[in-house]
C-alpha cells in the first residue's frame, strides 16, 4: 500500500479561523525556510490562540462553562494591560492548562490528541527557552519532527468546528427531543451526516455511537422515552455513514451496557433489536436467556407490556410473544396492536375483528379503526379476503354504523391488492345488497374504480 505524505498548503487551507490560519501559515514558511524553531513556536500560537477562540465562539453559543473561562480570561489580560504585575502569572497559567481544559473540560481534543499536542508545547519551550536543555548547543529540532507538529495542530485542532465533545452531545439532545426532528430514516440519514457526523473528528464519532446505543437501551434523564424511535433512526443513519467504526462499536458497547441491566431494562430493548437486529447476535448468551425468561414471565403493567410487543417481528421473540399475546384479554390485544402496529400483527388483527368485534358495534368499529386499517399497508391478497369474510359472515361487524366508511377506506388502503381481490369486492357487494345494506361509501369506491356495473340502479 503507498502511503502519501500530507499536503501541507493544502492543509493550512482547511483552517477554519483566518487568524489561525495566518499563524499557521507562518509556521509552514519558516519550515520551508530552514527556521525550525519559529516553525514550532508560531505552531503552537495557532494552537492557543484556536483553543481561545473556540471557547469564546461556544460562550457565545451559550456554554456556561465556557463563558466562565473566557470571562476570567479576559479579565486577566485586561487586568496585564494596565500593568498588574499578577496577571502574567495567570496567563501563563492560562496557557499551561489550556491543552487540559480542551481536553477535560470540552473535548475539543481527545487523550491522544492532547499527548501530541503536550509534545508540540514541551518543543515550545525548548526552542524559546535554551537553558531548558542540558546541552550546551541550541535546541535544533528535526524537520520531520517539525512538521508533524504542524500536522497534528490542524488535523486535531484547527482544522474543526467548536462543536465538539460534550457540546456536539448536548447538541444532538437538543435535536432530539425537538419536534422539527425528521420523521422518515432517509431524511434522519441525511440529517445527521450534514448536521452531525460530517462536522466532527473521526476520533469522536464512536462517542456518538455509545451515546445512542447508552440511550436506547438504558434511558436517558434528558431525552424522553417517547423520542426512543429517533435514537434509533440515528443508530441506523450511523451505521450507513461509517459501517466499520459502527459494527466495532456496537460489539463492544452491547455487551457492556445490557450485562448489568436490572430486568426493567429489557423493556427496552425489542425496540433496538428491531431497528437493528444484529443486537441480538451481539448479547452474550447469559444475556440473551434473562431477555427471553423476562419477556416470558415479567409481570409487567399493561403500558410496559405494550413495550415488550415492539419486538414482536423479531424473530428471536416471536415464539414467546406469540404465546403471551394469546394469553391475554381481547381487550388489551387491541390496545397492544393499537400502539405497536407491526406486519406480524396482521392475522392477530383478523381474528381479533372476528371475535371481539363480534360482541358489539363500537368494538367492531374500534377494531377497524386501530387495527385492521393501521395494518392494511402490510396486507396482502389472502388478508384483505379474510377482513371481507368477517364483514359478510359477522352481524355486529355487518351492521355497526361505522363499517361501510371503514370498508371504503380499507379499499382505497389495499390498492396494491386489487386485481386479486377484486372480484371478492364484487361479492362483498352483493352479499351486502342481498341483505338490505347499501354501504353507500363503499359502492362509490367500488363504482369508481369500475368494478360495479349499472351503479345507478343500486343507488338508494
Amino acid at each position: 500500500m503507498l502511503v502519501q505524505l500530507t499536503d501541507l498548503d493544502e492543509l493550512v487551507l482547511s483552517i477554519r479561523d483566518s487568524e489561525s490560519r495566518a499563524y499557521a501559515t507562518e509556521a509552514l514558511n519558516s519550515l520551508r525556510s530552514g527556521c525550525l524553531r519559529s516553525s514550532v513556536v508560531a505552531t503552537w500560537v495557532a494552537v492557543t490562540y484556536d483553543i481561545i477562540i473556540k471557547l469564546r465562539e461556544l460562550r457565545e453559543d451559550g456554554d456556561a462553562a465556557a463563558g466562565d473561562f473566557c470571562n476570567s480570561f479576559d479579565q486577566a489580560v485586561a487586568d496585564y494591560e494596565q500593568g498588574n504585575s499578577q496577571a502574567l502569572l495567570r496567563l501563563q497559567q492560562y496557557e499551561n492548562s489550556l491543552l487540559k481544559v480542551a481536553n477535560e473540560d470540552f473535548e475539543l481534543v481527545s487523550a491522544s490528541e492532547r499527548r501530541d499536542l503536550e509534545r508540540l508545547r514541551e518543543d515550545r519551550h525548548l526552542c524559546v527557552h535554551p537553558a531548558f536543555s542540558s546541552q550546551s548547543t541550541l535546541y535544533q529540532p528535526s524537520v520531520e519532527g517539525v512538521r508533524s507538529h504542524l500536522v497534528h495542530a490542524v488535523n486535531h485542532l484547527l482544522r474543526h468546528p467548536p462543536v465538539q465533545g460534550k457540546a456536539a452531545l448536548k447538541k444532538l439532545e437538543a435535536d432530539l427531543q425537538r419536534s422539527s426532528f425528521p420523521s422518515t430514516q432517509e431524511e434522519v440519514d441525511n440529517f445527521m451526516k450534514e448536521r452531525h457526523f460530517s462536522r466532527v473528528k473521526a476520533s469522536l464519532f464512536p462517542n456518538y455511537i455509545t451515546v445512542l446505543c447508552k440511550c436506547l437501551i438504558r434511558g436517558s434523564t434528558s431525552i424522553p422515552e417517547s423520542s426512543d424511535w429517533k435514537v434509533a433512526m440515528c443508530l441506523v443513519a450511523a451505521s450507513r455513514y461509517d459501517r466499520y467504526v459502527y459494527d466495532s462499536t456496537m460489539k463492544s458497547a452491547i455487551p457492556t451496557l445490557t450485562e448489568s441491566s436490572d430486568d426493567s431494562q429489557f423493556l427496552r430493548l425489542p425496540l433496538a433489536i428491531l431497528f437493528e437486529p444484529r443486537i441480538w447476535n451481539w448479547l452474550t448468551g447469559p444475556t440473551q436467556l434473562r431477555m427471553q425468561t423476562y419477556l416470558r414471565n415479567a409481570p409487567v403493567t399493561l403500558n410496559e407490556l405494550s413495550k415488550i410487543f415492539r419486538g414482536y417481528n423479531v424473530a428471536a421473540f416471536k415464539e414467546v410473544l406469540k404465546e403471551r399475546f394469546d394469553g391475554l384479554p381481547e381487550e388489551s390485544k387491541l390496545k397492544i396492536i393499537t400502539e405497536q402496529p407491526s406486519r406480524g400483527f396482521v392475522d392477530e388483527a383478523i381474528s381479533l375483528y372476528r371475535t371481539y368485534g363480534g360482541t358489539g358495534w363500537r368494538r367492531a368499529e374500534a377494531v377497524a379503526e386501530n387495527a385492521i386499517l393501521p395494518l392494511a399497508e402490510y396486507f396482502n391478497a389472502d388478508a384483505v379476503r379474510e377482513v371481507l369474510k368477517v364483514v359478510d359472515e359477522v352481524n355486529d361487524v355487518q351492521s355497526a354504523h361505522g363499517t361501510p366508511a371503514q370498508m371504503a377506506a380499507l379499499f382505497d388502503a389495499t390498492a396494491s391488492t386489487r386485481a386479486a381481490t377484486r372480484d371478492d369486492w364484487a361479492n362483498l357487494y352483493r352479499s351486502l345488497r342481498s341483505k338490505g345494506r347499501y354501504y353507500s361509501p363503499l359502492q362509490q369506491s367500488l363504482a369508481s374504480s369500475g368494478i360495479l356495473e349499472d351503479v345507478a340502479e343500486d343507488m338508494p
